[in-house]
């Protein structure tokens, strides 16, 4: 079945005389069907021939060093290129270059690769989509490498201890959801450009550097290109700089625009300018890319009320950030990111400046390729300051988020709930050293956040977790970090939990109905490691019996103190637990009362006329650099009457009906329009509704997960009641499993009442 090469070849190509042909055609009149078959009948120096079609396949070249080549290699044709395609069919690298001493791969359009599976301590990343190339030398000529994808780094090509070289190779469009979405150089490189034949690197996508990246401080990489992204390139697409200062690219794919830009998901085009509302852009990553950093004036990306993802509208998350960029959404419930459980949404990379994101809306984030406590919402690294989250909701992701080691980060009127897994719904660490840091929380939502009960040994949970450094210690910072007005309700594994040396000062918080399921620790507010917290007008109430406010260190070296000023602590200073080292200084303005909660509207935890935290908070014993907002967490005035109340809310006599409710009314609540019986049920369920909408009402079932799985109602209704009967089934008829599953209540776009039901 061998066939000689043609001394035409031989004289053209100086290929060795003893070379031998493997021809692979789909119509069966080659050697083989598929490349992998002639691979695995090559020896080295061998050439596999593959004739134009559709390869879905991941090719192995199995350490040989052979020539894999397209009609473009023996015709000097290269638009065969663009007609002899290998496939990676979403299950690995279309072509794996592993151990290779002198392989040449030419005239392909390598695409729809997900890369190698490197294995490891994470052994479900995979990285070099188009290509892997692994302690190999190689030459690469003439392919076309687009439209991989690939969930770590190189979502082109991944090149690591190998000597390459590149000529007439066009990578664009593909996307890494960490590091690098063209070509990624790693550890021990030799990489070189063609002078003549050149390359193309451009529009590829990533958490972190889009286009190409090499970690090796030496040897440099001269960047000889036809096209970049950019004419000069900065951070954004290359790193890191100073191994590609030398670069000679004649053409740009995009023009950077030093102004505001527009998105509208619905009907923009990322071929539109962007300039205006009238001629938006379609994706945010088009935006991203195109827009200019300038510090003095700050752009904005204004995105509209729409839904962003994948399938939407093309989005390319997780997406880089940008300093000095203000990302602001039309309103915070119409702009809608997500996740659909498959990526993260935001990565910023190392000493990223002064960028803010307003009025957006995420959910259903989840990285699964990642380890179980990884933040999947988003992950702002070490070294970032001035950020800016305005307005933001997190909701139904795993793994909730993270604000790692980054200083002067504010976070304000945003809202973190129903997130499970992770070490919280937000998760802060920073560098205690640094005198210039501090963080601001302030009027925000940590809600029925949960454990991941998927990972058993590492199920996570809770609201919030601020880490500190656990080796350096500065006894005053210039503003020490601040937890303002914020509701930490109905958590799982703790409310607030605080490690690692550092001193926050929590100020009119409401800890309630917080649970724990660790074996020690706090469930509203938890202290560890010489992690002090000075607690003043807040509200710790129906907690766990066990530990409600929890203080220890792993040594006896620290003491982790917890003082509490003018706050309401049920079951009062005996309601402070500690371990090894654990203190606290129980000040005289405490009181052990029932804070008399509202238990009715929006905001349940609302205090009611006569309760025993109004006028009980301080003013004048708060430290100078507290800087108390002008409303609560309602939007209500934070001060009435010079004086303030203990909690997040602050009653107001003036508002209407607050005059109405008394003390003995605190179970009062807004009439229900959701109800079901039996409840739990086994077989069937009878769902009663009241509704008074003038929009579409609809009635969905969504699983714990937060995935819907029935409709059952879709009506224009003016108003009424009707029953409707849920037999456990989904969309498709198909028995759910037992447990906890919630019917969901629209008016229009607007969800307005969700109810619990459980199946047994």
């Amino acid at each position: 079945m061998k066939r000689s090469i043609l001394l035409l070849c031989v004289m053209v190509f100086s290929l060795p005389v003893f070379a031998t042909v493997w021809e692979v055609k789909q119509d069966s009149t080659g050697h083989f069907l598929h490349i992998q078959d002639a691979v695995n009948a090559s020896v080295n120096d061998d050439i596999v021939l593959v004739w134009p079609g559709t390869y879905y396949e991941n090719v192995d070249l199995l350490g040989k060093s052979i020539t894999l080549a397209s009609l473009a290699f023996t015709t000097g044709d290269v638009s065969y290129k663009y007609s002899t395609i290998i496939n990676g069919n979403k299950t690995g690298s279309c072509v794996l270059v592993y151990g290779c001493e002198n392989a040449v791969v030419h005239g392909f359009t390598l695409t729809n690769g997900s890369g190698y599976l490197t294995g490891g301590v994470y052994d479900s990343l995979r990285n070099g989509g188009g290509m892997f190339i692994k302690n190999s030398k190689i030459d690469i000529a003439n392919c076309v490498v687009r439209n991989n994808k690939v969930n770590s780094n190189g979502g082109g090509i991944q090149i690591l201890f190998s000597e390459v070289h590149l000529s007439g190779v066009s990578v664009y469009a593909n996307q890494a959801f960490t590091t690098t979405g063209g070509i990624g150089i790693r550890a021990g490189c030799t990489v070189t450009f063609d002078v003549t034949n050149r390359c193309s690197i451009y529009k590829n996508a990533a958490a972190d550097i889009c286009d190409i990246s090499k970690t090796d401080e030496y040897p440099t990489i001269q960047l000889v290109l036809d096209t970049f992204s950019v004419l000069k390139p900065i951070n954004y697409f290359a790193w890191p700089p100073e191994l590609f200062s030398d670069y000679d690219i004649l053409h740009a794919a995009i023009t950077p625009y030093d102004g505001d830009l527009y998105v509208n998901p619905q009907n923009g085009s990322d071929t539109n300018n962007g300039f205006t509302a009238d001629e938006p852009l379609k994706t945010i990553f088009a935006a991203l890319s195109k827009i200019v950093e300038d510090s003095t004036v700050r752009n904005t990306i204004h995105l509209a009320n729409g839904v962003y993802s994948d399938t939407a509208n093309g989005e390319k998350f997780p997406l880089n950030i940008r300093s000095h960029v203000i990302m602001q959404g039309e309103s915070m419930d119409g702009v809608v990111w997500d996740g659909r459980y498959e990526y993260g949404f935001l990565t910023g990379k190392m000493l990223t400046r002064n960028y803010s994101f307003k009025n957006i809306t995420m959910k259903r984030a989840y990285r699964k390729h990642e380890h179980p406590s990884y933040p999947s919402s988003f992950i702002f690294y070490i070294g970032d300051s001035d950020i800016l989250l305005d307005s933001i909701t997190v909701t139904n992701s795993i793994n909730g988020a993270n604000i790692n080691t980054c200083n002067r980060a504010v976070v304000k009127n945003s809202v973190f709930s129903n997130n499970r897994g992770g070490s919280s719904a937000l998760a802060i660490g920073f560098d205690a050293d640094n005198p210039d840091f501090y963080n601001e929380f302030i009027n925000c939502k940590f809600i029925d956040n949960m454990p991941n009960y998927d990972y058993p040994e590492y199920p996570g949970g809770g609201g919030m977790s601020i880490l500190g450094d656990p080796y350096f210690y500065v006894e005053e910072h210039e503003k020490p970090t601040t937890i303002i007005n914020c509701l930490f309700a109905g958590n799982n594994d703790n409310g607030l939990s605080m490690w690692l040396n550092f001193e926050p000062y929590i100020v009119n918080c409401t800890f309630v109905d917080n649970a724990n399921l660790m074996e020690e620790g706090g469930v509203g507010l938890a202290a560890f490691q010489g992690a002090d917290a000075h607690i003043y007008n807040s509200i710790f109430f129906d907690q766990n019996e066990d530990f409600p406010i929890y203080s220890s260190n792993y040594t006896t070296t620290d003491t982790a103190w917890l003082y509490f000023y003018n706050s309401l602590l049920e079951g009062g200073e005996a309601s402070i637990k500690h371990g090894l080292n654990g203190a606290h200084y129980y000040d005289d303005s405490n009181i052990d009362d029932d804070p008399n909660f509202l238990g009715m509207w929006g905001d349940p935890y609302m205090i009611a006329n006569g309760s025993p935290c109004i006028n009980a908070g301080t003013l004048v014993g708060l430290p100078d650099f507290i800087e108390l907002p002008e409303t609560d967490l309602a939007g209500n005035p934070r001060i009435v009457g010079g004086k303030i109340d203990m909690g997040c809310y602050e009653w107001n006599e003036t508002i209407v009906g607050f005059n109405e409710i008394g003390p003995g009314n605190r179970n009062v609540s807004k009439p229900k329009g959701l109800a079901a019986a039996p409840n739990p049920f086994g077989t069937n369920t009878t769902i009663h509704i009241t509704y008074k909408s003038k929009k579409t009402t609809r009635v969905e079932i969504y699983d714990s997960y937060g995935l819907k799985v029935r409709t059952l109602l879709t009506s224009y209704l003016s108003g009424g009641n009707k029953t409707l009967q849920w037999d456990g089934t989904n969309n498709k008829g198909q028995n759910l499993p037992a447990g906890a599953y919630f019917v969901v209540m629209f008016y229009g776009e607007k969800e307005v009442e969700s109810l619990k039901v459980v199946k047994r």
